[in-house]
């Protein structure tokens, strides 16, 4: 089955060109998994998983607005450069609050842009992003 993924494939690839090389080589390694299924609640649109580091990103993202793309992919994105070393990483591994909010902290560091929860909690930024900051506690 055919499925378009463009608008992703297009932001994604503008967020790594605003990276340092240095940053941006090290994506090199990280393969994304386009799949159906993953949005199986409301805000579940992409994980970063480990072993090896990878982005898997619901192909329903494709039809979202392009803020909550870009918020998507940026937290995503940072959450795979703590994970192959390349930035530094949470003080606690073991608090997920913690590690979620590290990997904001760290894409609008790489960004430059703030990055907002909208009212289904689904990161977003860019231009038309607005929301609550920081991460709302315990989403899932």
């Amino acid at each position: 089955m055919k499925y378009d993924t463009s608008r992703i494939e297009t932001i994604l690839e503008t967020l790594v060109e605003k990276l340092p090389a240095l940053l941006a080589n090290e994506l090199d390694e990280v393969n994304v998994h386009y799949l159906f299924g993953l949005h199986q609640t409301e805000r579940s649109f992409a994980r970063c998983c480990r072993r090896p580091v990878r982005l898997e990103v619901a192909v329903e993202l494709n039809d979202e607005r392009r803020c909550v793309i870009r918020g998507v992919i940026a937290h995503e994105l940072a959450h795979a450069l703590v994970l192959l070393g390349a930035v530094n990483p949470p003080d606690d591994w073991r608090d997920i609050e913690v590690i979620e909010r590290h990997a904001d902290a760290v894409a609008e560091t790489l960004f430059g842009e703030k990055l907002f929860y909208d009212n289904r909690g689904v990161q977003c930024m860019g231009k038309g992003a607005r929301g609550r900051r920081p991460r709302p506690e315990g989403l899932r």
